[in-house]
């Protein structure tokens, strides 16, 4: 992309970690995440697409920091870049928080994937999508985001990356739903595993859609 294009100016590596998706900040807002994938080429939709998935995931319980989407065209007309601009929350990975979490974290956790397993579930029809990405204890963090004092989970891996959905079993498409309703599966038994407690909210949330899918 020409340089001139660029929405953002003076932008240093953040010291993140990862290399699928560049990670930088502007010097004089540390605390804002400006996150890009140089490899990967959207459209304008694709904007509009991820902005209403964000929305759409706090009508489920899951909190978000700040975090804004920065469509900018490229030399091909309709195809360009989409900048994630994300607040750095304070706090600590959910593997930690695990460790030696307080009655207020476990309850908070299971109402995360209780809110991550029905925002799934409501994307089981023809046409719709998802973050195929959300999943995942790397992808959150437990902390404070910017006015607030009392910690919440918030995702910050947030990336455009959208899986789809197809009803037939043997379609790719399913299968890649299928592996999403999986991960959340393997995290609440590693969430177990961690903290040695025992999480009946989500066991039902999750076993519900399994015995259903099994049913069918």
């Amino acid at each position: 992309m020409p340089e001139q294009l660029l929405p953002f100016r003076d932008l240093i590596d953040s010291g993140l970690p990862g290399t699928d998706t560049v990670k930088q900040i502007v010097p004089s807002s540390p605390d804002l995440i400006i996150r890009h994938n140089p490899l990967r080429k959207f459209t304008y939709q694709d904007a509009i697409t991820g902005k209403r998935e964000l929305a759409a995931l706090q009508r489920y319980g899951i909190h978000l920091p700040m975090i804004d989407m920065v469509y900018v065209e490229g030399c091909n007309s309709g195809i360009g870049q989409i900048y994630t601009i994300v607040e750095r929350v304070k706090g600590v990975t959910l593997n930690k928080a695990l460790r030696t979490p307080s009655d207020e974290f476990i309850e908070k956790y299971q109402m995360l994937y209780i809110g991550l397993t029905h925002y799934l579930v409501d994307r089981a029809k023809p046409g719709s999508v998802h973050f195929k990405n959300l999943i995942g204890h790397s992808n959150f963090v437990y902390g404070t985001s910017r006015g607030t004092t009392t910690p919440e989970i918030y995702p910050v891996d947030v990336e455009l990356w959208f899986a789809g959905f197809e009803k037939a079993r043997g379609n790719p498409l399913y299968h890649a739903w299928l592996r999403r309703l999986g991960d959340i599966v393997a995290d609440i038994i590693r969430a177990e595993a961690i903290s040695k407690i025992r999480l009946p909210k989500a066991r039902k949330a999750v076993g519900s859609v399994l015995e259903s899918l099994i049913a069918k």
